[in-house]
């Protein structure tokens, strides 16, 4: 109940914590999913709830996602739009993530 009350006060000098838990939250809400799983991966020791909020999101839906800005979606002359280079890429580093649908 104290904090309750203390809370309109708190919060305006409330620093939000750096943690990988607050990492990965932000990138799921950002709809990153692929980005959000590399980053549990590289926790030392497994997070259960964590993976069961990565795996919530997947099973919500459909997502896709650019990886780390490798590529963009541009007009490609008189074939329409593609994807190309957004940047130096190296063989074998992932470009884009995308969920299978039925």
């Amino acid at each position: 109940e104290c904090q309750r009350k203390a809370w309109p006060e708190h919060k305006v000098s409330c620093q939000r914590v750096d943690s990988v838990e607050n990492d990965v939250r932000e990138l799921l809400k950002a709809g990153k999913v692929y980005s959000a799983r590399e980053r549990v991966r590289q926790l030392p020791s497994p997070n259960k709830k964590l993976d069961a909020e990565l795996e919530e999101q997947f099973s919500l839906g459909i997502h896709s996602e650019i990886i780390d800005g490798a590529i963009r979606v541009e007009s490609v002359g008189d074939m329409g739009r593609g994807y190309v280079a957004a940047r130096d890429l190296q063989p074998g580093e992932p470009l884009l993530f995308d969920t299978a649908f039925l």
